[in-house]
This record gives C-alpha cells, sequence and structure tokens, in this order.
C-alpha cells in the first residue's frame, strides 16, 4: 500500500508553459518537467495566461484530455495540418475563476473520443462576471467528437458562452445529433459560411 501512495499518478495532467523558444506541442521546453503529453494517460493542461500552443503538421499531439482557457486563464491553440488526439477536449475549463480558450483549426485533424466542450464550466462558478468562454474556429481539416456540449450562456455546470464558426473543413459529431446541432444554430452558438 505504502509503495501504490510514492508511484507518479497515471493520470496526470501536465502543464503547458511555453516557455520555449517556440509554441509547439513537441518541444518538451514548453511543458512542466520538459514531459510532452504523449499518451491517452496524461492530460495536457494550458493553464498559463496568454499561452497559445501550436500543433503543425508532422505532429501527433496525443493526451487523455486537452483543456485550453483553465481556472481564470485565457489562452489558445492551434491545429495547422498536425492532428490531435483526445478523450476529451475543453476549449475553455472554468472554475470560480473563469477561464477563456479558443482553438483554431485551419488543417488536419482533431478526434475526441469523448466529449467536446465548449466550454466546460464547473457548477462552483456562479459570479456572471468570471463565466466561462469558449470559441472554435474550423477554417479547414477537420474535428470530430463522440458528443458535444455548448455552453447556454448561464453559470454553473453545462454553462458559459461557447461558439462555433465554421469557415471551412468538418465538425463531425458521433450518433444522430441533429436536433441539438439544429438547436445551437438557432440559438447562434454554430455559425457558418
Amino acid at each position: 500500500m505504502l509503495l501504490a501512495s510514492t508511484l507518479p499518478s497515471l493520470h496526470a495532467d501536465i502543464l503547458y508553459t511555453d516557455s520555449g523558444s517556440d509554441h509547439l506541442w513537441s518541444n518538451s521546453d514548453n511543458w512542466q518537467g520538459s514531459n510532452v503529453p504523449s499518451d491517452s494517460s496524461t492530460g495536457a493542461a494550458n493553464w498559463n495566461e496568454g499561452t497559445q500552443l501550436e500543433i503543425p503538421l508532422g505532429t501527433n499531439a496525443v493526451c487523455r484530455g486537452f483543456m485550453l482557457g483553465m481556472y481564470g486563464s485565457s489562452n489558445s491553440a492551434v491545429v495547422a495540418g498536425g492532428t490531435l488526439a483526445c478523450n476529451w477536449l475543453d476549449i475553455g475549463r472554468s472554475n470560480q475563476n473563469g477561464g477563456n480558450g479558443t482553438l483554431t483549426i485551419t488543417s488536419g485533424s482533431a478526434t475526441v473520443s469523448g466529449t467536446l466542450s465548449i466550454p466546460n464550466q464547473n457548477s462552483n462558478n456562479t459570479d456572471p462576471a468570471n463565466i466561462g468562454q469558449g470559441q472554435l474556429y474550423l477554417t479547414g481539416g477537420s474535428i470530430s467528437a463522440n458528443s458535444i456540449q455548448i455552453g447556454n450562456g448561464q453559470n454553473g455546470a453545462d454553462g458559459g458562452i461557447g461558439s462555433i464558426s465554421i469557415t471551412g473543413g468538418s465538425l463531425i459529431v458521433n450518433g444522430d445529433v441533429s436536433a441539438q446541432l439544429q438547436n445551437y444554430i438557432d440559438a447562434g452558438y454554430i455559425s457558418t459560411a
């Protein structure tokens, strides 16, 4: 029992620091402890204010969960020819301090085996001044997910302000979610060219 408590967590989140000479996912200098998330047991946490992360052509980014705009910070990521594979993707991960994340996909692909949340807002977010925000800009490439949740504009769980702008590329959600997506379009959460 003692040995188990001294082993590193198999479900650790690695903090993106953007400390390297570039903004690349593959640069170990950009990650806390020089550990690049590279499998489905480690999360990629973008918690620092104003950072930008890039996944260019030739980069295959893999992680358990990818979280942008965490807990009061505003930051962004771009998939520009590379691939991103994760169990969940939170574009904006908001607690009582808010959070604002932006993901742009110009080419390449993002594959989410679980839920794409824009944003993922905790129930302890009760201050309208700190409402969570998330934006997805799809100008090329594709993003696919098993399910999707866009914030309803309120505080609390499933709230926040989320938007998707599609001017190119493909948004793919598994199953028959046409009614859900039409509701998001009618509410103005999804816009297309």
